[in-house]
């Protein structure tokens, strides 16, 4: 029943990319249940937020500290930008560290702990952080309060730069806060859970420092800015904003180290298969690369896979008449390799490039007043 709702979420919530009629009856019922519900949402939201605002945590001056916040759940980018903005900073000589509340981790923990890039420990930090991990160089710690994790870091790490990735309801003294968003989600009515992907208003967020738009590649024309600035001036957000396009980078494989390895695929079709927020967004960046898949099977967000799941994809997989399997970074680090049978997995390759607008790197960097 849980996957059952999950996945009609799932259905309703990415609507925009499908005709209406083919959503099926189960999402369309649930969108009438949903919007009251939305409703009673958004007012519990201002209520909490009202009574339960926090004072900033002080923070230590010798690091500057970064947030990557969205006021929408799932899906939404934070994660690679974050790698993005670990990459760039450490081109520029800054010594980064990451720091992340392990969403989806099995059980949270108190005491700050360092995620281990050969994903041994990714039931215990979940799978964002041990991506986040093997695509930086950067040090990625994980607690269940990320205040514990950002001192710990700052007093053993001997870094210059804490970013802390989806930081939403918490701050820090002279935090620079950086808000993401997709485009798709600026150019549609604000629907707050759980008949949409909003959490918080956007005015919720504020202040901040600068904005973050994601979208899928080639997207980015002087009209859809023009549209986006002013929806964002609609909510009071007046800041450097940059939109970041995804960058498809071909396939790799995960070596037993977490090393992440450049690899050509088999010239025939994959069985594709992912647990995503936006699996939209995966099977988009497929077609950019002309893709032809076997078949194709979706998750719920942040899936922990079974055994018997793999072995079902394989089975699946052969019978498509796939000699190999495609996924995203985050499904892979979840996979034990004697799980697939001999059936090679290969991963899709995504990062973001800047393509107008203001650096977020920049922005972060710049002195506070």
């Amino acid at each position: 029943m849980k996957r059952f709702l999950r996945d009609t979420y799932l259905t309703w919530t990415e609507r925009h990319h499908r005709p209406p009629e083919s959503l099926g009856l189960a999402p369309r019922l649930f969108g009438i249940v949903a919007q009251p519900a939305s409703w009673l949402y958004r007012a519990g939201v201002g209520v909490s937020w009202t009574v339960s605002r926090r004072k900033p945590f002080s923070a230590n001056s010798n690091q500057q500290i970064a947030v990557i916040a969205s006021p929408l759940v799932g899906g939404v980018g934070k994660s690679p930008l974050v790698a993005q903005l670990v990459h760039d900073a450490t081109e520029q000589g800054q010594r980064v560290a990451v720091v992340t509340r392990g969403y989806a981790a099995e059980k949270s923990s108190v005491s700050p702990v360092t995620v281990r890039r050969d994903a041994s420990n990714v039931h215990a930090v979940g799978d964002e952080a041990v991506m986040l991990a093997q695509q930086t160089d950067a040090t990625v710690t994980v607690a269940r309060y990320p205040e514990t994790a950002i001192e710990h870091v700052a007093e053993n790490a001997g870094v210059d730069l804490i970013l802390l990735d989806d930081g939403v309801t918490r701050r820090w003294d002279a935090e620079r806060r950086i808000l993401v968003f997709t485009a798709t989600d600026l150019e549609l009515p604000i629907r707050y859970l759980p008949a949409g992907r909003w959490r918080i208003p956007p005015k919720y967020a504020l202040p901040a420092h600068g904005v973050a738009i994601i979208q899928d590649s080639k997207q980015t024309t002087p009209e859809r800015q023009r549209r986006h600035t002013a929806r964002l001036a609609s909510w009071g957000i007046s800041l450097p904003t940059g939109w970041y396009e995804t960058k498809v980078g071909g396939f790799a494989r995960l070596n037993d180290t977490g090393q992440l390895r450049e690899a050509a695929p088999p010239s025939t079709s994959p069985f594709a298969f992912c647990g995503l927020a936006n699996p939209s967004r995966f099977q988009r960046s497929l077609q950019s690369l002309d893709v032809e898949l076997t078949g194709f099977r979706q998750f719920p967000d942040h899936h922990r896979y079974s055994e018997d799941e793999i072995s079902s994809i394989v089975q699946s997989a052969r019978h498509a008449g796939a000699d190999w399997l495609l996924t995203t970074h985050k499904d892979a680090v979840k996979i034990r390799p004697h799980w697939l049978g001999g059936l090679p997995l290969y991963i899709l390759r995504i990062s973001l490039e800047l393509a107008h607008g203001a650096d977020m790197l920049s922005v972060i960097l710049e002195p506070n007043e």
